[in-house]
């Protein structure tokens, strides 16, 4: 039971022995029915536990890029379990989803990409500290438009 519900059962109990049984009838009755008392509560909680996995979810899928060229197991980790969330939550439309899918993998790639024109480029030892950088803010760019898409959404 959420803590608001609480405070306002207290109170009624407190009027009660204050007041009497029509004081503990009025307040009773200002709860309205079960459904309208409780499940507006329910729905906020499931709402506000959603918002800290959609957080993690998004966290993990824009590390996975640059954990992914960094330390290739901890990256496979924090994709699977990043992709996995984006896939069983149901606050995603499928072509967020899909491109939550991607955001992991566009780190390795970007870095290949960089790799293979560091070799055909005539002064290419620059290109080899963009890669990282690289990297790393395509996941998290991916993310951020998932987080933007996801704001937009729901306020």
């Amino acid at each position: 039971m959420t803590a608001r519900l609480e405070a306002r059962l207290r109170a009624a109990v407190r009027a009660a022995d204050a007041h009497g049984d029509l004081e503990v009838a009025r307040v009773l009755d200002g709860f309205g029915t079960p459904e309208t008392a409780v499940l507006p509560e329910l729905a906020q909680e499931l709402r506000d536990r959603n918002d800290s996995r959609t957080g993690w979810t998004l966290i993990l899928l824009g590390l996975a890029g640059l954990l992914f060229v960094v330390a290739w197991p901890l990256g496979l980790v924090a994709a699977a379990v990043g992709v996995h969330q984006l896939w069983t939550s149901d606050r995603w439309r499928r072509h967020e989803r899909v491109l939550g899918t991607l955001a992991p993998v566009t780190g390795p790639l970007v870095s290949l990409v960089v790799a293979r024109v560091s070799a055909v480029a005539p002064a290419g030892g620059y290109w080899i500290l963009i890669a990282p950088v690289l990297a790393l803010c395509v996941p998290v760019a991916i993310s951020g438009y998932l987080y933007v898409s996801l704001r937009r959404r729901t306020t």
